[in-house]
């Protein structure tokens, strides 16, 4: 009888699968794409970027005064620019002091509004009507002609701050830049705003103190 041979089959074997690895590059690239995936669909909120008006405060002003402003605050010194937040300045027009003062131009726009705006709200001034800054604080160093150039420019209501700086430089402080021949020309460019000119007060007390010194000559 012949033998019979078995035969086994071998099981098969399934190849082990193994996890993938990532370069600490690839990761990186990963995490950026992530953020920026992200950042796509993020919308993107945009704060209103706070706009402000310069303003400030042309006029004789004595020492240790305040000038009030309502919701704006106040201003200590003149010529000194300040800037305030520019809903604040336009919530502002209507308080009376606040109006008044923009009206005689002793409170100046200096910056801050669009050219309409400036004609809306009164401050569209012309080229040389109103006292720069630096004009400002160089009034009473200037010589004749540049001070006399100046002046002839000016609004009205500049023209009488500046005799008032004048009065209060010649009368209080005693300063010894005011000449007569100054005096006399911008008097006479003044008598378009006073028949009688703003700076007769000064010539007037010129005149005297000179009549003074000339009986005081004639004593001696």
């Amino acid at each position: 009888m012949a033998e019979t041979k078995k035969t086994t089959k071998k099981a098969e074997t399934k190849p082990v699968e193994t996890e993938k690895t990532f370069t600490s590059a690839e990761v990186e690239a990963m995490i950026q794409k992530a953020l920026a995936d992200y950042a796509s669909k993020t919308p993107v909120v945009q704060t209103a970027k706070e706009e402000y008006v310069t303003l400030c405060f042309i006029g004789a002003i004595a020492a240790g005064t305040v000038v009030s402003l309502g919701k704006l605050g106040q201003i200590n010194s003149a010529g000194m620019p300040r800037d305030f937040v520019k809903k604040d300045f336009i919530d502002s027009l209507g308080i009376p002091v606040v109006d008044a003062l923009l009206r005689s131009r002793e409170l100046v726009v200096l910056d801050g509004l669009t050219d309409i705006e400036r004609e809306r709200f009164g401050v569209d001034y012309k080229e040389g009507e109103t006292l720069t800054t630096q004009a400002f604080y160089s009034l009473l160093s200037y010589d004749k002609k540049k001070i006399c150039e100046i002046y002839a420019r000016l609004c009205d209501a500049h023209k009488k701050t500046v005799a008032k700086i004048y009065q209060t430089a010649y009368f209080e402080n005693h300063d010894n830049r005011i000449t007569p021949d100054t005096v006399k020309a911008l008097n006479k460019l003044s008598k378009k705003v006073d028949q009688k000119g703003l700076f007769t007060s000064i010539l007037e007390d010129m005149g005297n103190k000179l009549k003074e010194d000339e009986e005081n000559e004639t004593t001696d």
